[in-house]
């Protein structure tokens, strides 16, 4: 078709919610306890997947025609099961199966590694995934485990380029019309549009928490403001009383400006603390940054800190000019 780039299969695409994992064992590895074994996502996919998904080969080869007869066991691993199985080792030649090595196995040779992508949620780690090409076996040729997953009766078909979303999905319908009319064609959509799926729900909660952190901000400085201005009235006498013993007006403002600076301080440091043990409880909403941030950490600090001191000024300039003779006759 005009302007496709490249087009290839597989029984799932990444972010779409499908993740099917399969217990692995590895060639020459000790055999693992029943059920305590590692396992790995499975997928299958034609040859040029990686290429219209641009996912980057790190070492071997795609898939190849080849690789789509009966008698091909070959597998494709992503660089965290390369690392994890084989550390320090290449992975290519290596063999593995979903199979007991105890009781009949079909081997796998692992002929390229692919770089990690994210299959499920932005916000997991990957883990190990293994891809295997797609085979239509016969009854007589099949491996038993994997007869029912290596030619899955549904597929997806992904297509890079191509312009127009709608021309596309019209000239794929008259494709596959032409080759069998009984195959159907559905749940169409960019993978724009399959990732804003799965982060609608996460970017409704980071709205709602970010609404709730504004209000909290607000109120709390606020609430500094509020303090600290009652700290410096409650002080009015104790100025006075300095203001006639020869205290200048620097001297009542520095006062109240360092007291003022002590309080926020404190109190941010007391914030910093019950904040970093709360951030925890957010780590699954969080993407590419760390609960920990420490510039978010450093910009709410320096906001608070800010209020404070602007909490302090404007009656510390009050402070500075209060008439002695007026604060003792108050009190």
């Amino acid at each position: 078709m005009p302007g496709v780039e490249a087009a290839a299969l597989t029984n799932h695409v990444p972010i779409g919610g499908d993740h099917w994992n399969f217990p692995v064992f590895m060639e020459g590895h000790p055999s693992p306890v029943p059920g305590a074994g590692p396992k790995a996502l499975f997928r299958v996919a034609r040859p040029g997947y990686f290429a219209a998904m641009r996912i980057p080969v790190k070492c071997g080869r795609d898939f190849t025609v080849d690789d789509l007869r009966a008698t091909s066991r070959s597998v494709i691993v992503n660089e965290s099961m390369a690392r994890r199985h084989w550390p320090g080792e290449s992975p290519l030649g290596k063999r593995l199966s979903v199979d007991d090595p105890s009781k009949r196995a079909e081997w796998f040779t692992v002929v390229g590694v692919v770089g990690d992508i994210s299959q499920n949620r932005w916000t997991e780690e990957s883990g190990d995934e293994m891809y295997y090409p797609y085979i239509a076996y016969t009854s007589k040729e099949a491996p038993g485990t994997l007869v029912s997953f290596l030619q899955p009766t549904v597929m997806s078909l992904v297509i890079r380029g191509g312009g127009d979303q709608a021309a596309v999905t019209r000239g794929v319908r008259e494709i596959v019309r032409t080759i069998d009319r009984d195959v159907p064609v559905a749940n169409i959509a960019s993978m724009e549009t399959i990732i804003a799926g799965q982060l609608a729900q996460p970017k409704f909660y980071m709205m709602l928490l970010g609404a709730f952190a504004v209000m909290a901000l607000v109120l709390a400085a606020v609430g500094v403001y509020g303090v600290i201005s009652y700290s410096v009235a409650q002080r009015t006498r104790e100025l006075g009383v300095r203001a006639a013993l020869g205290a200048t007006s620097a001297d009542a403002f520095r006062l109240v400006m360092t007291h003022g600076a002590v309080l926020t301080g404190i109190g941010c440091l007391i914030g910093l603390a019950a904040a970093l043990g709360a951030a925890q409880l957010a780590r699954s909403l969080l993407y590419s940054v760390a609960p920990t941030d420490v510039i978010t950490f450093g910009t709410v600090s320096a906001l608070l800190l800010g209020v404070g001191l602007v909490a302090c000024y404007i009656p510390g300039r009050k402070a500075a000019s209060v008439d002695p003779v007026i604060a003792l006759r108050e009190e």
